[in-house]
């Protein structure tokens, strides 16, 4: 199961919950902002359903964005008025991460082949896309490759995937690394944590020291029940020489985390901000409630950190993004994975938490990529709208100024 699958999941669960009459939990409020003024920007239509899965912007006249539909790759590019949607190679099915060195240097990852489950690299130049050769891993005849993230710095990048194979007989998915030095390519396989048996998902961060930060979900045997496993939150670091796994912040003994649905380099680039959801279970009816929330990973000390958010019921989107002053804004589900809706916005100053209003579409739709424009408070959200079970319909872009009070 990739990212998008593990969200989705999530989402059906919420809509389940809300299905089954639960309120709002009581909790510290947000301020509430006034109507916020945003804009519809007049997304690609290539004719089939579509969503944005990635949302990469270098200034208000250059914003990239991806995704994919049914066996067809959606990468676009604004230039301020309209979005121009690119061709990529054949035998590319699906980008789901892009990192943008500038306009004439743009990498992606995705998948292609016949069976969705061969990983694919690709490359813009400012001319055309091509497919670039990467040292996978082995994974024989019956294995899938599925790659997640990309970022560059420099002339260095950083690619993550997952390679899902058989070992004695069962299937067991590792993340791995690739890195190009501006010369050549090369392969790492990321351990396995030593409670699990497997990993899903591997999200990548770069802090400023170099250090690789790798993120997702491992799925550890319940001890009175081996045959099911928990599925946990992963995270895990490289200081060039090796992989530690770090933790996760400690939430207490009721409640159960979802799959971690988006992180960001902070703004000094010494830590990392994550996000997700968290299903508090009640102990005596043993409902589970879905509740958004952030918390901070401090790279220098290794502390990690929860900032109180106002309780409420919903589901962590996956849109997060760091703003000029340090602040960090996410994107909530309303509690439904479809019908009438979407969700809002909490904006974390570093001291109090503002709600915002997302922008509007008629029927359901969801944020799931949030950035800024550098030094500016000109937020960007994509995603897509959505039909009543939760699939995509098509993608969606918007962006507008918000207040930044800190």
């Amino acid at each position: 199961m990739n990212r998008t699958d593990i969200r989705r999941g999530l989402l059906l669960l919420a809509a389940t919950a809300a299905a089954t009459g639960l309120a709002a939990l009581s909790g510290t409020g947000a301020y509430a902002a006034g109507p916020l003024n945003w804009t519809q920007t007049k997304t690609p239509d290539p004719g089939n359903w579509y969503a944005f899965e990635d949302l990469e912007v270098l200034a208000a006249d250059d914003v990239w964005s991806a995704g994919s539909g049914p066996d067809m790759p959606m990468i676009a590019h604004w230039d301020g008025a309209d979005w121009t949607q690119h061709d990529l190679p054949g035998g590319v099915l699906s980008v789901q991460d892009l990192a943008v060195a500038g306009g004439d240097d743009v990498w992606g990852v995705g998948a292609g082949g016949t069976t969705w489950y061969e990983g694919r690299v690709v490359h813009y130049d400012g001319e055309k896309w091509s497919v670039v050769e990467v040292p996978y891993p082995e994974v024989g005849s019956a294995g899938q490759i599925t790659m997640n993230n990309v970022v560059t710095t420099g002339d260095d990048v950083w690619a993550t995937g997952i390679a899902n194979r058989s070992i004695d007989g069962e299937r067991v998915r590792s993340g791995f690394t690739l890195h190009f030095d501006g010369a050549e390519w090369t392969l790492a396989e990321i351990p396995i944590p030593d409670k699990a048996t497997d990993v899903d998902y591997v999200g990548l961060d770069v802090l400023a020291n170099g250090d690789i930060v790798a993120s997702g979900v491992q799925f550890v045997p319940i001890p009175e029940d081996p045959a099911f496993s928990r599925a946990m939150p992963w995270v895990t670091e490289f200081d060039g020489a090796q992989w530690t796994d770090i933790g996760y912040a400690d939430f207490g003994e009721i409640s159960k985390h979802g799959a971690i649905a988006d992180t960001a380099v902070d703004k000094k680039g010494k830590g990392i901000w994550f996000t997700g959801t968290l299903w508090q279970e009640d102990p005596e009816t043993g409902a589970k409630t879905p509740e958004p929330y952030l918390v901070h990973y401090n790279g220098k000390t290794g502390e990690w950190s929860r900032p109180k958010l106002p309780t409420a019921v919903g589901v962590a989107d996956g849109a997060l993004a760091v703003d000029k002053r340090g602040g960090v804004v996410l994107a909530v589900s309303n509690g439904s994975g479809g019908g009438e809706g979407g969700g809002y916005l909490l904006h974390y100053d570093g001291e109090t938490v503002e709600r915002w209003e997302q922008p509007q579409h008629e029927g359901s739709w969801s944020y799931t990529q949030a950035a800024y424009v550098p030094g500016t408070n000109v937020l960007w959200l994509a995603g897509c709208t959505r039909e009543e079970s939760g699939r995509p319909i098509t993608g969606v872009a918007a962006y507008g100024k918000v207040s930044l009070r800190h």
